[in-house]
């Protein structure tokens, strides 16, 4: 954990006077608002929801508290869609408030709002930029079963193959210090994640587009 998280930390646990778990901080609960001040209680069905939401999301692209630069740009960039688009967000909670609960609205707002605009990825570079994914080729390794199965379930696929037979638009890549690198590309652009699902939704949201 570096510094900054620590001290927050602190404030956190000196403002409600109890132990604060890590998870707790990070908001993988609905007790603390994963955005805005740190120190304030979710006090509305609204707060919990943007909470569950933004966690699918960081799910969805592999951030976790290891990296807090990524959590707090990630917070930023989902309040300015949300004050962007506090309309439709809005209608949505005052839809199900009443009568559903908190994770399925919020399942159902990444659904209808992030799963075909990842809002947490960055702009996809176009190949002739990068010299990485040359390297990310050549320390390319096979999907195993069951990650294959999870990609060709979830529709990330080509139909490159005999008779249009699909095949799997994700693949990974182990570097020599044994870091695994999920890649989805075409001859336009490519995008990475850390994890399969995260190159799914990548592909799904932007690299389908680039085909």
């Amino acid at each position: 954990m570096d510094k900054k998280s620590e001290i927050l930390i602190k404030l956190l646990q000196k403002e409600t006077g109890k132990k604060v778990l890590l998870k707790e901080f990070f908001a993988t609960g609905p007790e603390y608002k994963f955005f805005g001040n740190l120190t304030t209680k979710e006090r509305t069905y609204k707060d919990k929801v943007m909470t569950q939401t933004l966690q699918i999301l960081f799910d969805i692209n592999g951030v976790s508290e290891k990296s807090f630069s990524s959590l707090d740009d990630g917070k930023k960039r989902f309040q300015a869609w949300v004050d962007d688009h506090a309309d439709e967000f809005d209608s949505v909670i005052n839809k199900f408030k009443d009568n559903r609960r908190v994770e399925f609205c919020a399942e159902y707002c990444y659904d209808k709002f992030f799963k075909n605009n990842n809002i947490l990825s960055d702009n996809s570079k176009p190949l002739q930029e990068s010299k990485n994914l040359e390297d990310l080729k050549k320390n390319k390794i096979p999907l195993t079963d069951e990650e294959r199965d999870e990609v060709m379930k979830s529709k990330a696929v080509w139909h490159h193959g005999q008779n249009g037979k699909p095949s799997p638009a994700v693949w990974k890549s182990k570097d020599k210090k044994g870091k695994i690198t999920f890649v989805t590309n075409t001859h336009r652009a490519f995008n990475t994640a850390s994890t399969l699902k995260g190159a799914i939704s990548k592909y799904h949201s932007f690299i389908k587009g680039t085909a």
